[in-house]
């Protein structure tokens, strides 16, 4: 069984969904599609009032991908482009990215193993 760690960026996902969709994400949904794919061992999300949580969760994925398979992180953000480079060159780690079509980078989506994009029942619509 994979083991996973999900890392959220909780501001990234709240403006990309918002504009994208005009709704907000539904993280129950990502946690229910992960379980099937694996155990998830460490889950976290970043939400920061003001500042940027980059260098937080950059630190984190570094911690976490020696003791993980899979590392998955929810965000559009083409900041975290080399570190998902580096994860799976250095740890063999496989990564997923889930983003908002048209409003994640191009360059997380070619770092990444698999992009899944934020539609469907990763929405909640009102």
């Amino acid at each position: 069984m994979s083991r996973i760690a999900l890392f959220a960026d909780v501001q990234n996902l709240y403006y990309t969904v918002r504009q994208g969709y005009g709704c907000h994400f539904n993280y129950a949904a990502l946690w229910a599609t992960l379980e099937t794919q694996g155990e998830i061992v460490e889950a976290y999300a970043y939400a920061i009032d003001r500042g940027d949580a980059d260098v937080g969760i950059t630190i984190d994925v570094l911690d976490a991908a020696s003791r993980v398979d899979h590392v998955v992180l929810a965000s559009g953000d083409g900041d975290f482009d080399l570190l998902l480079e580096r994860i799976r060159r250095s740890n063999g780690v496989r990564t997923t990215v889930y983003g908002v079509p048209g409003l994640t980078a191009q360059s997380l989506i070619r770092a990444t193993d698999v992009f899944r994009p934020i539609e469907g029942a990763l929405l909640l619509r009102h």
